[in-house]
């Protein structure tokens, strides 16, 4: 037997051990879905309004990463997904059976260029393989049998670093890497990879577990810059797809790491492969979704998810998706809905919930949005009441009074205690406008010197009180209010302005003019210099 065929013969051999190995030195996981909002994937997110994040959730599917004619199965990382489904084709773009014809006929068959290849399919896969010398072959036996035995890793691990060097074939440091992988020892797991594909660049199995591994670390909560390792893992599956490794879950991975990297449009074409092969995996359908997302491709990203809806219309996911898209297609009302069904699914989160009653405010259906944007402060322990007093100060704009007051009832019953010094504040001025709204002079007022003696030099508080004083005729108490908040810098324009106008309905018109000149002095608006030449022309006549 010659050398060369030796060599063959030892080749196929090592690569049999090596899948046992595989086996032994590995156990399976789950791949998570992308995380889309938002996430990140820092996940797909939208703002209704600008502050608003529209939440995505999470779901686990389980994926096996390996072909049929691997060697070794993938551990694969855990992953998050991104999930979607296939535009249909645009019109025109359809080719009927008879358009089709003689693009390949049955004459392709007998061409050289098919010969060749169906030739080549004859021929094993070594190429993507390292090969071995005889005594390598014979060194690797032994250590695959350690390998496979119970408690016997460490001892095979020692064994293979002893016998590599500068010349050992690939197959010592993959086994390496093997064996840490097994172990959890992942940084030093991607060592031993990229070792393998520097002394064989063609080595496929190789460059799959780097990729994955490089996933993996993406998703490490620590890792400070994710988006590196995602770029990484994208370039791995890359190289191992060129080299002949084909399946959904491959494409799949990499498209969700070149959408976690920013590549949106390489992410796309990887993501409509994954479909190809593995139309029922609805996890790449919403990676395809993701990237509609990204590009603002709203209408198609409602498309891909009317149809699955259809298929699955008890998933709260894909109403959330759908609502969003809606939002970025600025149709709020078709949004409302789909967060509707969302918050009957149990699926609404504060931000989503938030969503939906602001939808029902900016509509002016604020009997509607109160229960809503209390619920969503239940769905959310972290939620700030901000929202609900901006919504409660729309409501008392608007003349809904009786909304106003609910809401504000509701904030803070559910804050209690722990409302923030500001918002309370903020609360009691509220009131105090509710007050005037419904003519209860002597309420505002009470409420507005709550909101004074809590802050003796809240500047607002005080011209507010002032205020409420002269249009209820007590006007020295005004006027000594006034003079206060003229005493606290920032408000001392308005504070002077305020003083004057009070001065003259009294007719005291030559009093309020050094006050308007002053207050121009500190903020020069024409308003004000109209205003105190009436006063004075007003004074003059009154001197006459």
């Amino acid at each position: 037997m010659s050398n060369r065929t030796l060599n063959k013969k030892t080749s196929l051999a090592v690569a049999c051990w090596m899948s046992l190995a595989a086996s032994c030195a590995q156990t399976a996981h789950h791949v998570e879905a992308v995380a889309v909002s938002s996430a990140g994937t820092n996940a797909a997110t939208l703002d209704w309004p600008a502050e608003v994040e529209a939440a995505a959730s999470e779901s686990s599917v389980a994926s096996d990463t390996s072909e049929a004619s691997e060697a070794s199965e993938a551990s694969a990382p855990r992953a998050q997904t991104v999930a979607l489904m296939t535009a249909e084709p645009a019109a025109g773009q359809l080719r009927t059976q008879s358009e089709n014809a003689g693009i390949l006929d049955t004459a392709y068959f007998k061409t050289p260029e098919f010969k060749r290849r169906f030739a080549n399919s004859f021929l094993s896969v070594s190429d993507v393989e390292p090969g071995v010398t005889p005594e390598e072959a014979e060194e690797l036996q032994e250590i695959i049998e350690l390998i496979q035995q119970e408690g016997k890793r460490e001892r095979a691990l020692t064994k293979l670093q002893g016998a590599i060097n500068d010349t050992s074939s690939a197959n010592y440091p993959y086994l390496i890497g093997q064996i840490h992988q097994g172990e959890e020892r992942y940084d030093l797991a991607l060592e031993a990879y990229l070792d393998a594909v520097d002394r064989t660049p063609t080595f496929r199995r190789a460059w799959q577990q780097i990729a994955l591994l490089y996933y993996r670390r993406a998703l490490d909560v620590d890792n400070e810059n994710p988006s590196a390792d995602y770029t990484e893992c994208a370039r791995a599956f890359a190289r191992a797809i060129s080299l002949g490794l084909v399946d959904e879950t491959s494409y799949g991975m990499m498209a969700a790491s070149l959408l976690n990297s920013d590549h949106v449009l390489a992410a796309e074409t990887a993501f409509r492969m994954a479909i190809m092969m593995g139309p029922g995996e609805k996890q790449w359908t919403m990676g395809l979704a993701q990237c509609y997302f990204r590009s603002k491709r709203y209408a198609e990203a409602v498309g891909l998810l009317d149809d699955m809806i259809a298929d699955d219309p008890d998933n709260a996911t894909l109403w959330m998706f759908q609502g969003n898209a809606y939002l970025g297609l600025d149709q709020p009302r078709k949004a409302a809905r789909d967060f509707q069904v969302v918050d009957q699914l149990g699926g609404g989160t504060g931000a989503s919930t938030n969503i939906l009653a602001d939808i029902y405010a900016n509509d002016g259906l604020f009997a509607e949005a109160v229960p809503v944007y209390l619920k969503a402060l239940e769905l959310d322990e972290a939620a700030l009441p901000d929202r609900a007093i901006r919504a409660a100060k729309m409501m008392t704009g608007r003349g809904d009074v009786e909304s106003a007051k609910t809401l504000l009832a509701g904030v803070e019953s559910h804050f209690g205690d722990e409302l923030p010094d500001e918002t309370a504040t903020e609360v009691l001025k509220l009131r105090a406008k509710i007050a005037v709204r419904e003519g209860r002079g002597e309420d505002e007022i009470e409420v507005l010197r709550q909101i004074v003696d809590r802050n003796p030099l809240d500047g607002d508080g005080l011209i507010l009180l002032a205020d409420a004083l002269s249009r209820n005729d007590k006007i020295d108490e005004a006027l000594q209010m006034l003079e206060t908040a003229a005493s606290i810098e920032s408000f001392e324009a308005e504070a002077k302005l305020q003083h004057a106008r009070v001065l003259v309905q009294q007719k005291r018109f030559a009093e309020a003019i050094p006050l308007l000149k002053s207050s121009l002095q500190l903020n020069d608006k024409e308003s004000v210099q109209q205003y105190l030449e009436s006063v004075e022309k007003a004074a003059r006549t009154a001197a006459k």
